[in-house]
């Protein structure tokens, strides 16, 4: 087993869009709602920090595992893919030194659809979200078996953050969110 300490530094803005709880009141207005609960949209540790979920990293790196297929050296059609769903595992979400109040959380209006999906029936309505210019902190994965050498690894792991993204409008879902690069990283064995 092996263990990867990456230092992460954000490349773009990012933006949470955790799904909320509270409910609109029959007094309030859509825009007042949305004024009221857009904080509700982060992901908030008990100590009241927010953070990046560890499986918004996981999930990223899969899916730059997947977009790249990479061939390993000593087979004629195995990819690392699978190696990267299985035996890559992050330890802990990344907590972040904002709490929801801090002024570096902007609110930012979007005109997004009414509905999930985008079907041509729903409208339009103003949404708001909450969005953090710049972020940085260390992430540690762990990558279980002998598969995936350092230099596959470092590899998925930078095309995820600038391909894949976090959060919310990353570039994966045709957005320029949620964007991030390794400052520096450790690759140590256990």
């Amino acid at each position: 087993m092996y263990i990867a300490t990456l230092q992460l530094v954000s490349s773009s803005p990012y933006s949470q869009s955790r799904a909320r709880m509270a409910e609109k009141t029959d007094q309030e207005t859509h825009q007042q709602f949305e004024e009221r609960t857009w904080r509700d949209h982060l992901n908030v540790s008990q100590s009241g920090h927010v953070f990046i979920p560890a499986m918004a990293f996981k999930l990223s790196i899969i899916k730059a595992a997947q977009l790249l297929g990479i061939q390993k050296a000593d087979s004629k059609n195995e990819k690392y893919t699978k190696h990267f769903e299985t035996e890559v595992q992050i330890a802990q979400s990344l907590i972040l030194p904002f709490k929801p109040k801090d002024p570096a959380i902007k609110c930012e209006w979007i005109f997004a659809h009414s509905q999930p999906t985008r079907m041509k029936t729903s409208g339009r309505v103003w949404r708001a979200y909450p969005t953090i210019q710049e972020w940085k902190g260390e992430l540690e994965v762990l990558v279980v078996g002998k598969a995936i050498p350092e230099s596959i690894f470092m590899e998925v792991v930078e095309y995820a953050g600038v391909a894949v993204g976090i959060g919310r409008w990353r570039p994966e879902n045709r957005g320029v969110y949620g964007q991030y690069k390794v400052k520096s990283h450790k690759w140590e064995k256990k």
